[in-house]
């Protein structure tokens, strides 16, 4: 029934068990059931449980049982295909979201026994929601378990009326036979429902129930191409594996299909088809969502140079996809569990994830041999399993996963030696195929031990060939591995100190440890230190020798982004690196982030997160980079969903609170933001960036004395770190701009610039000058500038000299022929290191210089637009924005520059720069006059002088203000 809950106000479902049954103890029970199955289920694709209860009737005195659920406005999936028959596009859409919603229910254990278009509803929004869990039941989640109960037969749970509980025509084989049924029960009959969406027929209709009970045991289904030719030959093969006779040829858990359902979605959305399988349509740069959004602070002369250096931070800082992918096991397939700390001694711990490493980098050396790790089997399981889990349990989840073998064990202590308990069971039957102790003092070689007698057994023969030690790829030092294995975990959080500091501790231990030494030049990179971390990179590569195999690979990818700067060879090789090893978490994510940064594509960005976070869904890496790209593309929902769930897994680290805070922030709302930065304070104490962006509201606030208390809090904790001080005198500066103090804001500049010398960081030096160069351009101080821009040029980094000469046609457009053969050599280096995707920015690059040095304004504006349009989305940053609407109102395109202009002065994007904002207020007023909108340029005129009225220098946007307003108000 229809109802309304007058508590709250609101319309509810009202599902009420009928008379006939109140009696009815084995109804009452089911009744109950679905109740407390459905209501455990959080999805969106499942219908929600509000409430359950009874209510004696007072004619009767006989007791009412009833279920309060959520009202769903819409029809039957079954109306739905006969009233809107829809695409395939549409299909894949509906299809993706029901298998989601059945993934949710299967993974806390419950099948559902009666999936069907009439037990699906769409609502208002297009959307499925899943109903009536009547005849579901928790289920054995050991696949294949014949010692489970049995569920729904047709011998033992017929109802009153003679009826097959659950529809005929969708059962699965099993559950026809009265077998123990499981959620690949669920899956044959989703595969049915599937097989009706895009046929408009079912797979076996033998006009009577035993005569389709008969085809469902025994006749194979017509391939569904043969009814409609359209369907492409994908979605045929996931049918047929949906409806395998046989529950082990099926898929072995609803995530799998999911990932199927959406790869193959994704491809139809792109245009890719039958004929060109395995292209992935990129978008291009113009049609993508603008990049505004990470690139806002980010001058366009700078671009080049922090790209991929910000796609790369942005990430560390789960689509309704939960759990690792689950695959069919495999001949040579060990998942490695847990080894159980029965020493008595602490500080032995490390052990119980340390041995799982230690034999995972061992064994990789055997191509043939597919792992699976200890952290990907426990992601397998729910919260509370992850902490306290059986052996069972595990076993279970590794044979979800494909494992044929699982190997696992105990440590102990036998005075100053260790003796380690492993054993190798087959997956599937249980026996103990291997059972070995080992006895020594040192762990590595008690795995060599362990390993060789693995690799026997599994006849793995290119281990058995080779003579190289665990400790060849790693360290001789335990101890010095054990540092290594706890800063990865600080790294991977966004802990970089505690990173650093575990890394130094393992390289002075162990000088020829190669993994810290690369780990340590991430470390750096990822906190736009790259002058500090092109040492680490490059004894790293002095050392690869030494590295695993898969370790090699990414430094080779590294060094060429971090020490190189060969961002098209790194394109390239992270592109071969996830093909070379497609179940790494690290490269599809930092291949995903190269993707974002160099084409935009966002079909192919969140094709390699989702796969990503399928494989690690807690993942710090993973769930950070999802936030960010999902927010960089306009997602925000699920940007919110995946920061907050960063914060779930890692309370402990800040990452996941500034991913947080920096979404809201893009959302413009930025009181919460704050509230998010202030708890990073109050959580991290020591961490500096927080009152950085504290100072950053205060400005948009025009609260300066507050700004200046939250800068000078950020330059006490970095006080001795020139490089952040380096950012400390900047804000001061900013300060005094905004106040009118033009010459306290030199003086902070200088400053500035005498710690980016102190930190000996190139692109800061350059950066530095440049600003300073650029300062005495707005002042109209000609030599002082050229002198400051003649300064940085020997300190850029190939990728950003260009720079340098922009800089000088921009100070005088007579510079250009003297600069023009400079130029065109920093731009055939820079192009020589970027992937072609990204050329059409370069190109736009040049007539932009090209224009500027000609002085000619009709060039300047379609060479802007271009280059925006290139490189940022329709609209560009700020400042590239601002530079083109200032062109416009210039030459009289007053609403062409207002336009623009009310887009850069909007809330969530407006610059905290003094000269930005208030030049900008500026050309807005001129662009509000020439379009005789005067009482709007009085008050953009009035602001510009609230703050710049009384300055110590008085430049053109000052002079124009005051006799402008005058004029307007005279």
């Amino acid at each position: 029934f229809l109802a309304e809950d007058t508590k709250l106000g609101r319309q509810v479902g009202l599902k009420i068990l009928v008379s006939e049954f109140f009696d009815d103890a084995e109804r009452r029970e089911r009744f109950t059931r679905e109740a407390r199955m459905a209501a455990r289920i959080n999805h969106p694709g499942v219908m929600s449980i509000h409430d359950i209860g009874s209510a004696v009737l007072p004619e009767s005195d006989r007791e009412l049982h009833y279920i309060v659920t959520e009202y769903i406005e819409g029809e039957q999936l079954t109306e739905y295909l006969r009233d809107s028959k829809p695409g395939l596009t549409e299909v894949l859409r509906l299809s993706e979201k029901i298998a989601s919603g059945l993934a949710a229910a299967h993974k806390l254990g419950i099948v559902h026994r009666d999936i069907k278009a009439d037990n699906i509803m769409i609502n208002a929004e297009g959307d499925p929601r899943i109903l009536d869990f009547g005849l579901a039941k928790p289920f054995d989640s050991g696949l294949g378990d014949e010692t489970s109960d049995g569920t729904a037969t047709i011998s033992k749970e017929l109802t009153r009326a003679g009826k097959i509980l659950g529809t005929v025509s969708y059962m699965s084989p099993e559950q026809a036979q009265g077998k123990p049924v499981d959620a690949r029960s669920d899956l044959f009959s989703f595969g049915i429902l599937l097989y009706r969406m895009v046929t408009g027929e079912l797979p076996f209709d033998g006009g009577t129930q035993v005569s389709t009970l008969a085809k469902i045991l025994e006749s194979r289904h017509e391939p569904p191409r043969t009814k409609n030719a359209e369907i492409p030959s994908e979605l045929e093969r996931i049918i047929d594996k949906c409806l395998q006779k046989n529950a082990n040829d099926r898929y072995q858990n609803t995530r799998d299909l999911v990932l199927d359902l959406r790869s193959l979605r994704r491809q139809v959305d792109s245009g890719v088809t039958d004929s060109i399988s395995g292209v992935t349509t990129g978008v291009t740069a113009a049609n993508a969502s603008p990049w505004y959004k990470r690139w806002k602070r980010v001058a366009v002369i700078s671009f080049f140079a922090v790209i991929l250096l910000a796609a790369l931070i942005s990430g560390i800082l789960e689509d309704e996809q939960e759990g690792s992918v689950e695959l069919q096991a495999g001949e040579n397939s060990l998942a490695i569990l847990g080894f159980e700390n029965k020493t008595g001694d602490a500080d032995l711990d490390w052990l119980q994830t340390g041995l799982p490493e230690i034999f995972l980098t061992d064994l990789a050396q055997g191509k043939s041999l597919r792992l699976i790790s200890r952290e990907r089997v426990l992601d397998c399981l729910d919260s509370e399993q992850r902490i306290n889990h059986t052996h069972m349990q595990c076993v279970q989840a590794a044979q979800s996963l494909g494992a044929r073998n699982i190997l696992s064990g105990a440590y102990y202590k036998l005075g100053d030696k260790i003796r380690i308990d492993a054993r190798m069971e087959d997956a599937v039957s249980g026996n103990i195929v291997l059972a070995e102790k080992v006895v020594g003092e040192d762990p590595f070689t008690l795995v060599d031990s362990l390993t060789a007698k693995i690799a026997a057994s599994l006849d793995i023969s290119e281990f058995l060939a080779s003579d190289r030690s665990v400790t060849d790829y790693t360290s001789s030092s335990p101890q010095a591995y054990r540092l290594y294995l706890e800063g990865v975990d600080y790294l991977f959080n966004g802990l970089w100190e505690d990173a650093i500091d575990k890394f130094e501790q393992a390289v002075a231990l162990d000088s020829t440890f190669a993994l810290p030494y690369m780990r340590l030049g991430m470390a750096y990179a990822f906190q736009n230190k790259g002058q500090e971390g092109r040492p680490y990179f490059a004894k790293a590569k002095e050392l690869e020798n030494s590295l695993p195999p898969r370790e090699r690979s990414l430094l080779d990818a590294y060094t060429d982004v971090w020490l190189k700067g060969e961002f098209d060879a790194a394109f390239a090789k992270m592109e071969a690196f996830v093909n070379a090893y497609p179940d790494d978490k690290e490269g599809r994510t930092i291949y995903a982030l190269f993707i974002g940064a160099f084409t935009g594509d966002t079909l192919r960005i969140f094709a390699q997160l989702d796969t990503a976070l399928a494989i690690d869904p807690s993942s710090a890496l993973v769930l950070g980079s999802y936030a960010e790209m999902a927010a960089q593309y306009h997602d925000f929902d699920k940007a919110l969903k995946y920061s907050r769930r960063l914060i779930q897994y890692h309370s402990k680290s800040p990452s996941g609170y500034f991913s947080l805070a920096s979404i809201l922030e893009d959302l413009g709302r930025f009181d919460e933001s704050a509230e998010q930065y202030r708890l990073i304070i109050e959580r991290f104490p020591d961490n500096s960036a927080p009152y950085r962006q504290l100072y950053s509201f205060s400005i948009r606030a025009r609260m300066f004395d507050s700004a200046r208390y939250y800068a000078d809090r950020y330059g006490d904790l970095v006080r001795d770190d020139a490089f952040r001080l380096r950012n400390y005198y900047r804000y001061r500066a900013n300060i005094e701009n905004w106040q009118g103090n033009f010459v306290a804001g030199i003086r902070f500049r200088h400053l500035s610039l005498e710690q980016a010398l102190a930190s000996g960081d190139s692109a800061r030096i350059a950066g530095s000058y440049s600003s300073l160069g650029m300062y005495f351009h707005y002042f109209k101080m000609a030599d002082s500038a050229r002198y400051y821009l003649d300064q940085s040029y020997g300190w850029y980094l190939p990728m950003n000299r260009f720079s340098y000469s922009f800089g000088l046609v921009e100070l005088d457009p007579r510079n250009g022929d003297s600069v023009r053969v400079l130029f065109e050599k920093d731009i055939a280096e820079m192009r020589s290191r970027l992937p072609s995707e990204i050329w059409g920015l370069v190109d736009a690059l040049e007539e932009v210089f090209d224009a500027n040095a000609a002085a000619d304004t009709t060039r300047m504006i379609a060479a802007q637009r271009k280059m925006i349009d290139a490189a940022l989305g329709p609209q560009g940053n700020v400042d590239n924005s601002k530079q083109l609407a200032t062109l416009y109102i210039e030459t009289g395109k007053f609403d062409k520059g207002k336009e623009l202009l009310l887009w850069v002065l909007e809330p969530e994007r407006q610059s905290t720069g003094a000269y930005t904002y208030l030049t900008s207020r500026y050309y807005y007023g001129r662009a509000c006059e020439g379009l005789g909108e005067n009482d709007e340029a009085v008050k953009a005129y009035s602001e510009v002088l609230k703050y710049w009225g009384e300055a110590d220098i008085e430049i053109d946007a000052i002079r124009e203000a005051k006799a402008r307003l005058a004029r307007l108000t005279s």
